[in-house]
């Protein structure tokens, strides 16, 4: 543990999300653990001093003082648990509901009363901190072994969630036939991260999922209060979709409960973007509310089938409960996949090895990715030296660096040779050339274009400035926020950029400059002192630090030393080598106004948003603008 260096406390951890699949697999590079219906909860120690939070930061501590005291007794003098707070039925499953009339007790003695009645207990699943060490980023089968050894039994208020291996399918299996919610698949290999991902799949056996409130009708015959709840959930637009209602669940006192909380958040207009007209003489409420619905499936337009409200969860932050996507178990799309690829002069190999296990993909899909997207992307690699990563067996396997170009490189790939005055020679670097070079190079495993910002005609001048948006742990509502702010800036020198998403966690601002006018130095200055006034607008999420160690988590680094000859970003279109292939995507400005997830867009999905938008990075390589106003005045207040 020693690697992993000590690092301060932190006192706020988001939980990681599992992204919903759409039935169990096995495989021996995941762990399978039944997935819980109780309240999630981060666990914080720090010496005395215990926290206890939901996902949305409401503390659970003195809710919940048995559960508490016991998590005080670990021999742990700092530590970070991610698990669940649940209550168990006779048969041993764990069900929200016996914990529900709980969650809004205060006083003391009901507390007591209701923890003797039904006892909850502390379900963990995961260790992030462990005495002064951060191990968030070691890999989950490490972290889930210090945590055995942290809680060894289960005897206790405090329960270790066991596991099993590869065997994905029966696990599934058992755990329908018992009536559980169902289960949750985790890479093994992967690290912790404070976001919804990939790295966790759920399987449900059950369907119960978590709604936004957005009003109710009224009340018909002997009912009081209301007659159903209005559900819906938030698409990726972050527009709230009307998914349908409920009215079963309810008995005397859940109605009269719910009522009093919709009360202060009635409003005069339908939250939902569409109304359908069976529900348009509802009242309406501002969307706060989160419930928990059980129902049998969805209907073909997306509405709820056999809804039965569960109750309501004041742990949940209604921005989090949107409309998933199933993945597909992983699995390979390509199953011949040379056949797929027309004809090309570059001896393909190894077409079947996975390189994206979790999602199936293999090296045929990137190839055949390459084939499609070349007529868009090799614009922008044309004349430009190419840095590779490559990785032989998947993405997570030993990876390397390559510029050097094999002797045994065939004579009709593009190279040149450019000197090095790091290494005092010449490098035989890849030029950015045609669709067969996009093929040889991705059946070499490398899966993306790092391109220079300057062509072999100019070589010494770039084309463009580069702002690396990249955060420091930080949400991408935050990186939108950076960014934004940054095109403000530009906007006020009556300069036009072109966001696009970097393809992993960050995002890259280019701003196309006068063809062979300006040194990489000029555009290094630039992009440094743009960096330096958004830094000091919003110094709360944006930093130029450059000492990582210095760097606060919840920022976002705006790296300009990118504008450096040699330096490169993965380009407009490429893959990165993350869980579900996504791809380097440009973006609209007016998309950062909502919610993005950078991961929409991959090897699979890319190409219905260049159906529907064209390639919307083309005006980087034609408006090229005159940043040299800018520059004369930053050198002329330097001389002063």
């Amino acid at each position: 543990m020693k690697s992993a260096g000590r690092v301060p406390l932190p006192r706020r951890i988001q939980p990681m999300l599992a992204t919903l699949s759409d039935k169990p697999f096995d495989s021996d590079d995941w762990i399978f653990e039944l997935k819980m219906d109780g309240i999630r909860a981060v666990v914080v120690k720090d010496g005395s001093r215990l926290d206890m939070w939901t996902r949305n930061e409401k503390s659970l501590t003195r809710r919940f003082p048995t559960v508490a005291a016991a998590l005080a007794e670990l021999p742990a003098d700092s530590v970070i648990l991610d698990g669940e707070i649940a209550a168990f039925d006779e048969q041993g499953r764990s069900r929200f509901s016996l914990i529900q009339p709980r969650i809004h007790l205060t006083r003391s003695k009901d507390i007591a009363e209701a923890d003797e009645a039904i006892p909850v207990y502390f379900c963990a699943f995961d260790v992030l901190y462990l005495n002064g060490f951060d191990i968030s980023r070691f890999p989950l089968i490490q972290r889930k072994a210090v945590l055995r050894k942290l809680i060894p039994n289960n005897e206790g208020w405090v329960r270790y969630v066991d596991h099993i291996d590869a065997h994905g399918v029966n696990f599934f299996k058992a755990a329908s036939r018992h009536g559980l919610e169902g289960v949750v698949a985790k890479l093994k290999q992967s690290p912790y991260r404070q976001e919804r991902s990939r790295y966790w799949l759920k399987i449900k056996a059950e369907k119960t999922d978590h709604f936004v409130i957005g009003g109710c009708t009224p009340p018909e015959g002997s009912r009081k209060f209301f007659g159903a709840l209005l559900l819906g959930l938030y698409d990726r637009a972050g527009d709230l979709i009307y998914v349908g209602r409920t009215g079963s669940g309810f008995d005397d006192d859940a109605l009269a409960f719910v009522h009093r909380q919709l009360q202060p958040l009635m409003r005069s207009a339908s939250p939902f973007k569409e109304t359908p007209a069976e529900v348009r003489k509802s009242k309406w409420t501002e969307p706060q509310l989160v419930c928990e619905v059980k129902f049998s499936d969805w209907t073909p337009d997306r509405k709820l089938r056999a809804p039965i409200f569960q109750g309501l969860r004041d742990d949940i932050d209604p921005r989090q409960c949107v409309l998933e996507e199933s993945l597909p178990a992983p699995e390979s799309e390509i199953r011949n996949p040379k056949s797929e690829i027309p004809q090309t002069r570059v001896e393909l190999t190894n077409l079947d090895k996975v390189f994206w296990p979790e999602d199936g993909y293999t090296k045929g899909d990137l190839i055949r990715y390459y084939d499609r997207i070349a007529p868009y992307l090799t614009p922008h690699l044309l004349d430009r030296p190419l840095v590779f990563k490559r990785y032989p067996n998947g993405i997570h396997g030993e990876y390397f660096y390559q510029k050097d170009a094999h002797d045994y490189t065939p004579s009709w790939i593009r190279t040149e040779n450019i000197w090095s005055p790091d290494v005092e020679r010449y490098i035989r670097y890849f030029i950015g050339a045609d669709r067969e070079q996009l093929i040889y190079i991705a059946n070499m495993g490398a899966i993306t274009q790092n391109p220079w910002s300057s062509r072999l005609q100019f070589i010494d001048r770039p084309d463009f400035v580069i702002f690396d948006l990249d955060p420091v742990e930080a949400s991408y509502d935050i990186v939108q926020k950076v960014a934004i702010e940054l095109k403000a800036v530009l906007d006020e020198l009556h300069l036009r950029a072109y966001p696009k998403t970097s393809g992993a966690s960050g995002m890259h601002v280019y701003l196309p400059v006068l063809e062979n006018t300006f040194t990489y130095e000029d555009v290094r200055v630039f992009a440094e002192a743009v960096a330096s006034i958004v830094t000091s607008r919003i110094p709360e999420v944006a930093t130029i630090e450059r000492v990582v160690r210095r760097r606060k988590s919840g920022t976002v680094y705006i790296d300009f030393l990118q504008n450096v000859k040699g330096k490169t970003v993965a380009s407009v279109y490429s893959p990165r080598a993350e869980i579900a292939a996504p791809v380097s995507t440009p973006l609209l400005w007016e998309e950062l106004q909502k919610p993005i997830d950078p991961t929409r867009y991959t090897i699979r999905t890319i190409f219905d948003r260049l159906d529907q938008h064209g390639d919307l990075f083309a005006p980087v390589l034609t408006d090229r603008q005159d940043i040299s106003s800018f520059l004369n005045a930053l050198r002329a207040r330097r001389r002063k």
